[in-house]
Order: C-alpha cells, then structure tokens, then sequence
C-alpha cells in the first residue's frame, strides 16, 4: 500500500497540468509590476500629450528668383494638425528677382508631445509659390517650403530664411530662391511643458546668416550658389 501510495503522488507531483498551472502562475506574477501589467504601462507610454497652439505666420518676400515678370501669388496648407488653407488673392510682381508679399496669416494648430520625454511631435505647413498665367486661368507651381510648426513652438518672435524645393510633377525649378518668412506660435490649450524636436530641415537658416552669405556673394560673385549647392548635398 505504501509503495502504491508513493506512485500516486509522485504521479500527481510530475502531471503536466501542475507544471502548466504553474507557469500560469509565474507568467502572471512576472507581467504584474508595481500592481499593475505590462500592457497597461505600454499603453501609458503610448500616450499622447495634447496641446494647441496660435500660430501667426508672416510671408515676407521671396529672393533670387529666377524670373524677370510675372505675377506671383503663395499658398499656405497644413498637411497635420489641422485643416487650414490660405489662399493669397492679391497678385505681386518681381522686381529684380524679388518679391515682396509682407502678408500675415493666423491660425491655430493642434500638435501631440510624448509622455516620456514631452517631445513634440512634428507638425509640417506647407508654403507654396505659384505663378499666375495666362488671363488668370491656371497658374504654375513654383517652390514650396515645409515649415515644421513643432521646431519652432515656444520660440516667441523668430525669422527665418528657408530654400524652395521645387516640385517634382513640374519642369520648374526654383534654383536658389528663398523664402523670408516670420512666426510666432503661443499656447492656447495643453500643457505648457514641452520640447521642441531637435531635428530640423536641413534648408532652414536663420535671415542673419543668409543676409551675411549675400554680402560675401556680392565681392565674390559666384561664391554664394556654390555654398548653397553645397548645403543641399547633405
């Protein structure tokens, strides 16, 4: 009797339904940390911090342009955060390769940050140069530049120079104009503990440096394309 009774719980001990209420058991205790599971601290970190911000935006002027007439106009589009567009009605000419817009726009933008390091997320308006054509009928994409809102949230008063990309559907090109452009954004809604990304586009330079490249071009003629050719490439 007492060898049988050996076997039996031996038998019991080395069920495999023991070891698999076993298991269970560790993989529940070892999911739960500090009260509560891993899923829940995943869909915390997930989270998203909200907040809403008033943007005034300024197109000052675009310079070296490479055109001699024409009638030119700018759009302003947000691809995130939002659903403004802004379309300039006044046409403007170029004088000498410029021209002068001094036209503000104000709108607000909705941007999310992150709960672990509050970085915000990026939050891209599009300016777009166009040129009118014929009779006013159709009109020609020039450049665009993509403003990432979130780099320069907080900021308070700041200008910026920024290179036109050209469109690729278009044989147009830009060459080396850029946009003078000029934003303040606030908070309106959230919290106001926040970072800016630290990446930047890689065209964005601020009016002192361009202004100071032009000086350098005009003792040095030629000298101004190849730094911003050389900008490009990386």
């Amino acid at each position: 009797m007492n060898e049988k009774k050996r076997k039996t719980d031996s038998f019991v001990m080395m069920s495999p339904m023991g070891n698999n209420m076993d298991e269970t058991e560790m993989k529940n205790s070892n999911e739960t940390v500090n009260g509560k599971g891993t899923n829940s601290l995943l869909s915390t970190f997930n989270r998203k911090r909200r907040h809403t911000f008033d943007v005034d935006l300024k197109v000052e002027r675009v310079l070296s342009l490479p055109y001699a007439s024409g009638k030119f106009f700018f759009k302003i589009r947000l691809l995130n955060g939002g659903n403004h567009v802004y379309i300039c009605h006044e046409r403007f000419e170029v004088h000498e390769n410029k021209i002068e817009f001094n036209i503000s726009d104000h709108f607000p933008v909705k941007m999310t940050s992150r709960v672990d390091n509050f970085t915000l997320d990026h939050c891209y308006c599009r300016i777009s140069i166009r040129k009118e054509g014929r009779a006013g009928r159709s009109y020609e994409k020039i450049g665009y530049y993509d403003l990432d809102l979130a780099s320069v949230a907080g900021s308070g008063d700041e200008s910026k120079a920024c290179l036109l990309n050209g469109y690729k559907q278009t044989n147009s090109s830009p060459s080396n104009a850029y946009l003078e452009i000029r934003m303040k954004l606030t908070v309106l809604e959230g919290d106001h503990i926040f970072r800016r990304p630290d990446s930047d586009h890689p065209y964005i330079k601020k009016i002192e440096q361009i202004s100071s490249n032009k000086k350098i071009h005009e003792s040095f003629p030629g000298l101004f394309i190849s730094i911003v050719l050389f900008e490009n490439i990386f």
